[in-house]
């Protein structure tokens, strides 16, 4: 599913939007996934950070995704877009839960579970020069991941929060010096703030360092209450 423009999906909890496999035993990769693409219709807030309009995924399911051929894909895949997601469980999925490609992001109250490769990759965040929080992944569940929970990799203009969220049980069998469970990257060059508030981080590992957390080239890093 291909957005170019305004995607609302919408659900409640008693009755989420569903994306999934028509299969009668669904597994991971049956379907490629959702991909914004740069001309879909990003989401704005106001300047308590609350949604006001533009593309949103809300109370919703995507599972058994992220296959395209023989690539594994990310489930939500955005190329320079930017949507809101919100109370959405992203589950089962042949590569990552989420790839958030070359902008912000604001993620709260998700699960990102069992997928088979990493639950939320963000790759070459940004700031978007608005004011407002660059990144915000805030209370969310992300458990049973391969290739590891969190992984951000940001410019210097992005200083993402991470906040509130439980990690755990997250894995990374590379040999690629990629923490299991919160990994956070800056530029050589640059200086990205990385804040880690508040957030539970248990029995994840990895081959590499970091079976937990992994601040690599981060000149400035708020690490606060975090478990």
């Amino acid at each position: 599913l291909t957005i170019r423009g305004t995607l609302l999906a919408r659900g409640s909890a008693e009755q989420p939007v569903t994306f999934t496999s028509n299969q009668t035993t669904p597994k991971a990769g049956e379907w490629v996934g959702i991909e914004f693409v740069d001309s879909s219709r990003d989401a704005e807030y106001d300047a308590n950070e609350n949604y006001l309009r533009g593309s949103m995924i809300q109370h919703t399911v995507i599972e058994y995704a992220g296959k395209n051929g023989n690539t594994s894909v990310a489930a939500v895949n955005t190329k320079g877009a930017s949507p809101y997601i919100d109370h959405t469980t992203i589950q089962n999925n042949q590569g990552e839960g989420v790839n958030i490609n070359g902008k912000t992001i604001h993620f709260t109250n998700n699960q990102v579970l069992s997928n088979l490769g990493t639950g939320i990759y963000i790759n070459h965040c940004q700031g978007d020069g608005s004011g407002l929080i660059d990144t915000i992944i805030h209370k969310n569940i992300v458990s049973n991941n391969k290739d590891s929970g969190i992984i951000i990799y940001t410019t210097g203009d992005c200083n993402p929060i991470i906040s509130e969220n439980v990690i755990t049980n997250n894995s990374n069998n590379r040999i690629n010096a990629l923490a299991g469970g919160i990994h956070c990257e800056g530029p050589s060059i640059g200086r990205p703030i990385f804040t880690l508030i508040n957030n539970t981080v248990s029995n994840n590992s990895t081959l590499a360092c970091g079976g937990g957390v992994k601040l690599r080239w981060t000149q400035y890093h708020a690490l606060q209450g975090n478990l």
